[in-house]
Parts: structure tokens; C-alpha cells; sequence
């Protein structure tokens, strides 16, 4: 049996996010992340923000490498 997607409102995600609801909102007309329509209701998959987040996770520069 699988475990139901947890869904998070605007707010809930802009939260998690650490950002603004302006900034979230901002990004979902931009399409820069993925979102879901529940009817006129934007969502957001809690795992899908977990795998946005590690993708735009700057990496550290191994050691003697200069920016």
C-alpha cells in the first residue's frame, strides 16, 4: 500500500521554503517549480520540493579549487 502524497498550500510551502508567498507565487507563474492544479488550488508535493531543493543545492568546491 503506498503512503498518500502530502500536499502543501502556498503558505505552507513558501514556509518550508524559507521565502515569501510573493516569491513562491512569483516562481509558479515563471514555472521555475513544479506546482499542482487542484482546481483553482495551487499545491505542492512535499517530496517534489524535497528533490527541487537538493537540485538547486550549490556543492561545496573540492579542496585547491579557486572560484
Amino acid at each position: 500500500m503506498s503512503v498518500p502524497k502530502r500536499l502543501l498550500t502556498v503558505e505552507e510551502a513558501a514556509v518550508y521554503l524559507g521565502l515569501s508567498k510573493l516569491t513562491v507565487y512569483d516562481w509558479i507563474s515563471q514555472r521555475k517549480i513544479q506546482h499542482v492544479k487542484v482546481g483553482r488550488l495551487v499545491k505542492f508535493d512535499q517530496q517534489t520540493l524535497d528533490k527541487w531543493i537538493d537540485q538547486h543545492t550549490v556543492k561545496p568546491l573540492p579542496p585547491g579549487k579557486a572560484a
